[in-house]
């Protein structure tokens, strides 16, 4: 929301981007980062490009229900709305 917190979340991709770099042969095990890679669009390779774009998208969903949540939206009316644009 304001620049401190933008800074912030950046900040801590590209910390967990070189961490995984630095740990990618371990991590290539683990169930949770295929997944996020799987999300990120890796169709079954795990980079970190892949991983960084999956949590990207979790980010989103966060602030996405969040902002549902601070303004009483209910998913009823998520669903209404893509019902106008798909």
């Amino acid at each position: 929301q304001d620049f401190e917190s933008i800074k912030n979340i950046i900040t801590l991709c590209f910390f967990v981007g070189a961490y995984f770099y630095a740990m990618q042969d371990e991590f290539t095990k683990d169930d949770n980062i295929q997944w996020i890679c799987e999300l990120g669009g890796g169709k079954g390779t795990i980079s970190r490009h892949f991983f960084l774009k999956g949590i990207e998208k979790l980010l989103s969903v966060q602030q996405v229900e969040q902002f549902k949540q601070d303004c009483n939206i209910s998913n009823q009316q998520v669903e209404q709305a893509l019902e106008l644009i798909i």
